[in-house]
């Protein structure tokens, strides 16, 4: 039996202040400012798993190479089924 399972990557990537002007600045003061933007990427995994595979234990592992890979925010896990209904 074949499983599809999703991985929802999230990137962040920081984006330069140099659209707001000296006049907006003067009118709300503020001592941090940061813009960011998210960049979500879909994965779709599909295997057949063997009698002694640790689930579990193998998606946490390929969450971990993945949030590497992509340098990740953060990611999320679901299924196929979960996302149909």
């Amino acid at each position: 039996m074949t499983k599809t399972i999703i991985f929802n990557i999230v990137k962040r990537k920081k984006i330069p202040n140099n659209f707001l002007n000296l006049e907006f600045h003067r009118n709300y003061p503020c001592h941090f400012e940061q813009f960011n933007e998210a960049i979500s990427i879909l994965v779709f995994l599909e295997y057949r798993p063997s009698k002694t595979l640790n689930e579990v234990e193998y998606i946490n592992k390929l969450k971990a190479k993945l949030k590497k890979k992509y340098n990740a925010y953060s990611i999320e896990v679901g299924t196929l089924d979960k996302q149909l209904n």
